[in-house]
């Protein structure tokens, strides 16, 4: 019932198109994340790191750091002095993508 409660929050704040049909994606993902937390996947991030070897470090989900890598890219796409770049070896954890740690 509380889940039902959500959704339909969720809906009226959110929803443009259809009432009743949402579907929550990475249900089961920690996708908070405290400004440091960002702040230090920035940092690896630009050093070399992978998701992998990030998530690794940070105990987190491979897909979480990945989302956090897109948002960051994202976020600053108008400010361009911050943005991040994606780069797919890095993405996929390739060995001889990033730093090593």
């Amino acid at each position: 019932m509380l889940e039902e409660a959500n959704i339909a929050s969720i809906e009226r704040k959110h929803m443009i198109r259809e009432f009743g049909t949402t579907e929550l994606l990475f249900d089961g993902m920690d996708l908070a994340f405290s400004v440091s937390e960002l702040a230090e996947i920035r940092q690896l991030w630009v050093e070399g790191y992978t998701t992998i070897q990030i998530a690794k470090r940070l105990n987190r989900d491979k897909n979480e750091v990945f989302l956090a890598v897109f948002h960051l890219s994202f976020k600053n796409r108008k400010d361009r002095k911050d943005n991040i770049v994606m780069r797919v070896p890095q993405l996929r954890g390739d060995d001889d993508a990033g730093a090593t740690g």
